[in-house]
């Protein structure tokens, strides 16, 4: 589960997509978000992930020793 402007969301990861089910579009039931999300999501945020952390040096470490930086 993810949260953003203080809207909470399940992001569904792609082998949730492949196995279908609710799981993949329950929140969509409760108008949060108010669009599905695709396929591929995952891999989409983790390649953000993975872009920001590239920009600002960041990465590596457990949050405790991240948050001095």
């Amino acid at each position: 589960a993810g949260f953003t402007t203080a809207v909470p969301a399940y992001i569904p990861s792609d082998r949730v997509w492949r196995e279908g089910g609710y799981e993949a579009g329950a929140f969509f039931g409760y108008g949060l978000p108010t669009e599905r999300w695709s396929p591929g999501i995952e891999q989409r945020i983790a390649e953000a992930v993975e872009e920001l952390v590239a920009k600002t040096g960041r990465g590596g470490g457990s949050p405790a020793e991240t948050s001095s930086r």
